[in-house]
């Protein structure tokens, strides 16, 4: 238990990091007192922004500098995480990391084990399942507003990877060969997950529109959880109108979860304001799915997963979105390229069980 304010640091300076330092700012007794990246004229640009003294060109080089730090937050490439919580934990420092956490499964295992072996707290900062509106989701699944949960689908469909809109470049993953579904796919299959339960079942079909990429901008993913289906359906090169990469307009998803009783839809609505309606077998309504503007409701995700992590330190307990249980989102996520290599539907425990065996050392 952590009862005094909370001293961190953070690994890594690039776009998403504005949302975790300003969602930092809004959280009581926690102050961010270094940030370390490769990249220093970044990392003082970002300091600079939100008044940090130290910047570091690597985590190890401010571990050094013994500034009495209870955590990191790490939002570098994920090639980087499995490596840096090694060196955060031998150091007794919590870690809040940003997903996906690992490039494999080896290496979600090992930091998992590090940090259970240093008693230090591993927590990935895991947002989407933070937003309002799918709180009062599960608040209402749970409570059977719609009965029995039979049908999930999201929907999400924008120009983010079409050249003329927005070159969205993202190093790290045309390393790994992989695109959409790893970095936005991954917040879709953990929300599911959030809603109805552990997947037993993925199938996936993968695609690259943008002839510039090396990873897919594509993806229609079915997930099976007993008798609930889920379904992802992504593009990142599509000529939409609008979607969840312009939160000029819009910040939900275009959401639906079907149940015997009734439907749970999020409706985006750059006009009217993003609506969330609830239809049953007596009755519908439609609510704004939040107040205010769409940047300030995406930032509160942040704020919420960055003060649960905080709350669980604290309180000295594990949080919601612990590595070991994170792995299972992350694991669901790798097992969909698997599908698209096999062509064929791939049982999520099997995937697992045979991805660790064939890296374990003779």
């Amino acid at each position: 238990m952590i009862p005094h304010p909370l001293r961190g640091a953070l690994v890594g300076a690039g776009d998403v990091t504005e949302n975790h330092l300003r969602a930092w700012q809004h959280i009581p007794a926690v102050s961010i007192s270094a940030i370390a990246d490769p990249n220093l004229v970044r990392a003082r640009a970002r300091a600079e922004q939100f008044g940090i003294a130290n910047t570091f060109a690597d985590l190890a080089a401010l571990l050094d500098a013994n500034l009495a730090l209870d955590f990191v937050d790490i939002a570098s490439p994920p090639q980087l995480h499995c490596e840096q919580t090694a060196l955060a934990a031998a150091r007794g420092l919590h870690v809040l990391c940003q997903k996906p956490f690992a490039t494999n499964l080896a290496e979600a295992r090992a930091m998992i084990e590090t940090c259970r072996r240093a008693r230090v707290t591993l927590c990935i900062n895991e947002n989407w399942r933070w937003r309002a509106w799918y709180r009062a989701i599960k608040r209402m699944v749970t409570e059977g507003k719609i009965g029995k949960p039979i049908y999930l689908r999201f929907f999400c469909h924008g120009a983010f990877w079409v050249p003329e809109v927005k070159a969205a470049r993202r190093d790290w993953l045309e390393a790994l060969g992989r695109g959409l579904f790893y970095d936005l796919g991954i917040h879709y299959v953990d929300v599911a997950r959030f809603l109805l339960g552990a997947p037993e079942t993925i199938y996936a079909r993968l695609a690259r529109v943008h002839p510039d990429l090396v990873g897919e901008d594509r993806a229609l993913v079915t997930l099976t959880f007993g008798d609930s289906t889920a379904l992802i359906d992504l593009s990142s090169s599509s000529y939409a109108p609008y979607g969840h990469p312009n939160r000029q307009t819009t910040v939900v998803e275009d959401f639906r979860i079907e149940g015997d009783a009734g439907t749970l839809a999020l409706i985006p609505d750059p006009v009217r304001g993003d609506l969330l309606r609830v239809t049953t077998t007596t009755d519908e309504t439609e609510t704004r799915a939040y107040e205010g503007e769409p940047y300030a409701a995406y930032l509160q995700s942040f704020i919420a997963a960055q003060s649960h992590f905080v709350e669980c330190l604290r309180a000295g307990r594990a949080p919601e979105t612990a590595g070991a249980d994170n792995f299972n989102t992350f694991a669901a996520m790798l097992a969909a390229y698997r599908s698209m290599e096999l062509n064929a539907v791939v049982r999520i425990q099997d995937f697992i069980a045979e991805n660790l065996r064939a890296r374990r050392p003779e």
